[in-house]
């Protein structure tokens, strides 16, 4: 390797690196979040992240095929977000779901992940999925904008 493959390949990697990161807090945020809203044992944290990093692992490999790119993009970062939120019902695995508020919990990470990916090009349907969203989780309630 000469200097010149070096650099692309050190800018890609410090690029990704700095997306993980917060990507990486924001799970364990919500992990916790979830654990302590729903009331699930504090493995629950462990395992959503032990998830997403072996979704990073997997991911990877495939990172030197961005090159000669120096940037990790926004639809990277939109991969980075599907995974998080992958990991976050990963975690649910083995838990028990005995509280329909958890089930309400999946369904709403599922929607949220196709919902992510659209967000970049078209708000106007973005907004009226969260509406529609909004609208389960009330139990059919009226919605005033």
């Amino acid at each position: 390797m000469n200097a010149s493959t070096t650099s692309p390949r050190r800018a890609l990697l410090a690029s990704a690196l700095s997306s993980i990161v917060p990507a990486l807090a924001l799970v364990a945020g919500a992990a916790f979040a979830i654990a302590r809203t729903f009331q699930l044992p504090a493995v629950y944290t462990a395992q959503s992240l032990a998830a997403f990093a072996g979704l990073l692992l997997a991911l990877s490999p495939f990172l030197p095929q961005h090159l000669p790119l120096k940037r990790f993009g926004a639809a990277n970062c939109v991969t980075l977000l599907r995974a998080g939120i992958a990991g976050l019902m990963a975690g649910l695995i083995g838990s028990p779901m005995s509280q329909p508020d958890l089930a309400w919990l999946v369904a709403i990470l599922a929607m949220i992940a196709p919902i992510a990916r659209v967000s970049l090009t078209d708000m106007t349907f973005t907004g009226s999925c969260a509406m529609a969203l909004i609208a389960c989780c009330t139990n059919g309630s009226e919605i005033s904008a």
